[in-house]
């Protein structure tokens, strides 16, 4: 935005007028030119979008223009009527689109902006540039006066606490320089440096959030210098060491503030801040202080984070911990897979185990099944256990004392998670819905955290692996890697026993050096974009619940 745009604003007015009165020329018999559709408004990031082409795709009629200095643009289109959406494609930057509801002609102001592409991506349900590119009926169905108050309303609550837009209108209000448009704008642009993302991941976020505006605000809370994964915020730490000790401390709530590198406990009356450290030379690791001792924190990108506390004992306890969401029960609707660590009791020994499970948008459980292996799964018989919104955050699994506490995690890319604690044993399970994985291309490098947790629910040692993707079969679905501390080679197939899971047989591999070395067989459940994933024994001599955490 800059000194012209009053200039620009006088233009525009006279080029409206002139049209209105038919001046701007006219045909050989004297009839005026009428335009049955005119789009003019300003094209912004905060700072004015120059000399940019603008595109319209209307109900009927396209038409194009250039925006001047000050990001100002006018279309005509003759015989157009709306709905339409325009795009301005800047010299540097990505793409924006808006849109204008309605029908027929007239004269339209309409911005484009990156607030008008978070309400085009929420009114389209999914990508502001597939709505463009195919701006066909269907699409122009959903361009509704009502489509677009609802999406602006959405908008305005995910960014609630970053960006007031109360009263504001993005899409028609006046944008000038200094006016609560554009301190909108900016106030946006500086959010998204704090938070270490960009415009593109929420817009993403934004079209895949369906009926909660979640995973938008956890993206936008503001990140750590140091790691864009570890964001200010409320986090729920569920901890399964906790059980038959303090149940308070089951699944409780903490503050981070990334930005002072400080954490609060909310159980703690005093609400005494503990500071964390970064590790030199490892991205996203970090260190606590405790009552028995240091813990070492773990965060993936996408802001989960797994702690490892080793006590007095020697012994190292494990916790997770989950960005907390307030998602709808409509959001756990699909069919699960599942990895569990189970116990009949706070005393005995831990067990892997898997299944299947399928919840419908009450969260009625519907159908169940216990896999082993890659055996068919058992279906169990109903009645099945129901989710209900617990008052205190995530979901009750079950009623009274015996129920289970279960935190559902939304990604900015739309995909859920859910982790699951039973109170009364200590037991644990993580499950993502089923989806079909992709395969990787040789060269892939990964760089994750990895540990495994013992039937006595220790931790074993953390390592630090790199490997590297060797071959792929494309018809088998399956590809090679090889470990670069000690060059083993080990193989996985994808979506085995069920889509969603990746199945590693046992096997022996020649390592670096000479000699060889085994592995187990195990079932994989990668939590699709979180940098999580989780692994458990198969074979009854073997007894293990694995984490890795993706280096972000």
């Amino acid at each position: 935005m800059n000194t012209y745009f009053k200039q620009s604003l006088l233009a525009s007015a006279v080029t409206l007028a002139l049209v209105a009165c038919g001046g701007g020329g006219s045909s050989d018999s004297g009839t005026p030119v009428v335009t049955a559709l005119t789009l003019s408004g300003t094209a912004a990031t905060g700072a004015a979008i120059a000399n940019a082409p603008v595109n319209a795709k209307c109900g009927t009629g396209t038409g194009t223009a250039t925006t001047a200095a000050n990001g100002s643009f006018t279309i005509a289109i003759t015989g157009g009527a709306l709905p339409c959406v325009i795009e301005v494609r800047p010299t540097a930057g990505g793409a924006l689109r808006s849109v204008a509801d309605g029908s027929g002609g007239g004269s339209v102001s309409i911005n484009i902006t990156p607030l008008t592409e978070l309400v085009a991506a929420k009114m389209a349900g999914g990508s502001p540039a597939d709505l463009f590119t195919t701006f066909d009926a269907a699409a122009q169905a959903k361009v509704t006066p009502a489509a677009v108050s609802a999406a602006i309303a959405a908008i305005i609550s995910a960014l609630q606490g970053v960006v007031d837009l109360t009263g504001v209108h993005p899409m028609r209000d006046a944008l000038v320089i200094g006016n609560p448009l554009d301190q909108k704008l900016d106030a946006l642009q500086a959010a998204l440096v704090a938070a270490q993302t960009s415009l593109a991941e929420v817009v993403t976020a934004v079209g895949s959030s369906g009926s909660s505006t979640a995973p938008v605000a956890t993206i936008l809370h503001p990140a750590a210098a140091s790691c864009a994964g570890f964001r200010s915020g409320k986090y729920r730490v569920i901890n399964p060491h906790e059980v038959g000790h303090d149940a308070a401390y089951i699944s409780h709530l903490i503050t981070v503030d990334a930005a002072a590198m400080k954490i609060s406990d909310d159980l703690d009356a005093t609400h005494r801040q503990i500071a964390i450290s970064p590790v030199t030379g490892s991205a996203c690791k970090f260190t606590v202080p405790g009552d028995f001792g240091t813990s070492t924190v773990l965060v993936s990108r996408s802001g989960i984070a797994v702690v490892l506390s080793t006590l007095s004992t020697g012994q190292t306890r494990t916790s997770i911990v989950v960005p907390e969401q307030s998602l709808p029960l409509s959001e756990l609707a699909g069919t699960w897979n599942h990895l569990d660590y189970d116990r009949a009791s706070t005393t005995a020994a831990y067990a892997p185990s898997a299944g299947v499970a399928t919840i419908d948008a009450t969260g009625a459980i519907t159908a169940s099944s216990d896999c082993i292996g890659l055996n068919a799964c058992t279906v169990n018989a109903p009645p099945f256990e129901k989710f209900t919104v617990n008052a205190g955050g995530g979901f009750n699994i079950g009623t009274g004392a015996a129920a289970a506490r279960a935190f559902a995690f939304k990604t900015g890319t739309g995909k859920v998670s859910m982790f699951i604690i039973d109170p009364a044993t200590g037991a644990f399970t993580v499950a993502t819905k089923q989806a079909a994985l992709s395969l990787p291309a040789v060269g892939d490098v990964a760089k994750f955290f990895d540990f495994s947790i013992g039937s006595n629910g220790v931790a074993g040692a953390l390592s630090d692996t790199t490997t590297t993707v060797k071959t792929i079969d494309t018809v088998a679905a399956s590809y090679t890697r090889e470990r670069a501390s000690d060059g083993r080679i080990d193989g996985f197939t994808l979506d085995k026993p069920r889509a969603g899971v990746r199945y590693r047989a046992a096997g022996t591999s020649p390592v670096t050096g000479g000699g060889s070395l085994s592995y187990p067989e195990v079932l994989v459940l990668p939590l699709p974009d979180t940098g999580i994933t989780i692994n458990t024994s198969v074979a009854p001599t073997q007894n293990f619940f694995g984490v890795s955490i993706v280096h972000p």
